[in-house]
């Protein structure tokens, strides 16, 4: 892969560029011109971050539905279909953002690098976590190791498979976990280790499921509705005769 390759960034409402950056994008999404912090974190960790981003979606990610699913979808297809584009880095807030890494891990198709990134700390709070994880996210995204794994989840220096990531925490940094297998890789100020070879998973994903492109043009009102119940002491039954 070329070394100055650029890195397509989608946002929502984990950062926020200032509103002086803001400048016409194409089609739906609103365009935003990266700011000097991101734009030195690209620089910093290698990669060629292109100058303007896009706003996928605008909301709390407690808010994300199917419709803004598809949306974020339709947005990372749209990136990962240019030549000029080698990777995408997704900058997400942490309450659903496992479910976005794992749609994403499912329909894409496409082998270039795909990362999902969150923090936990606002950037008013001490300890802030954001920058860190967003270099993190942009030298993962740009790494020809990350190719071929799938969609990946970058927080707090580890690499998770989009497939296994799951919030534990709702308060600590480190509340990204994968108890299944684990995390596969880590990073550390953009110096980055996978354990293991790219083709040694044993889970379909992103260009080799069974599910790529199954989004495609679809609309929210054509995706199937899927209740989860929890079961627990003392349950009761109405709510499996209403489903």
């Amino acid at each position: 892969l070329d070394p100055s390759f650029s890195v397509f960034l989608l946002s929502n409402s984990w950062t926020q560029p200032p509103s002086q950056g803001v400048t016409a994008g194409e089609g739906d999404l609103a365009g935003w011109v990266l700011w000097e912090a991101h734009r030195d974190s690209g620089r910093a960790s290698g990669a060629r971050v292109c100058q303007c981003g896009w706003r996928a979606a605008q909301l709390g990610s407690q808010w994300i539905n199917d419709t803004s699913m598809l949306i974020i979808y339709e947005a990372v297809k749209a990136a990962v279909d240019r030549e000029n584009v080698t990777g995408v880095v997704i900058t997400h807030g942490t309450d659903t953002l496992e479910e976005t890494a794992y749609t994403l891990n499912l329909a894409v198709n496409t082998r270039k690098p795909i990362v999902v990134v969150g923090s936990m700390r606002s950037p008013t709070q001490l300890g802030a976590d954001g920058e860190l994880n967003f270099y993190n996210a942009i030298a993962v995204a740009s790494s020809p190791e990350a190719v071929g794994r799938g969609v990946l989840v970058v927080l707090n220096d580890q690499i998770h498979s989009g497939r296994e990531a799951t919030k534990s925490n709702t308060v600590t940094a480190q509340t990204f976990e994968s108890p299944m297998n684990s995390f596969i890789g880590t990073v550390f100020f953009g110096n980055i280790h996978f354990f293991h070879d790219a083709g040694s998973s044993v889970y379909k994903h992103t260009n080799a499921s069974d599910l790529a492109g199954v989004l495609d043009g679809k609309t929210a009102d054509e995706l199937p509705l899927v209740v989860i119940l929890y079961a627990h002491q003392n349950v009761k039954g109405f709510l499996v005769d209403a489903a």
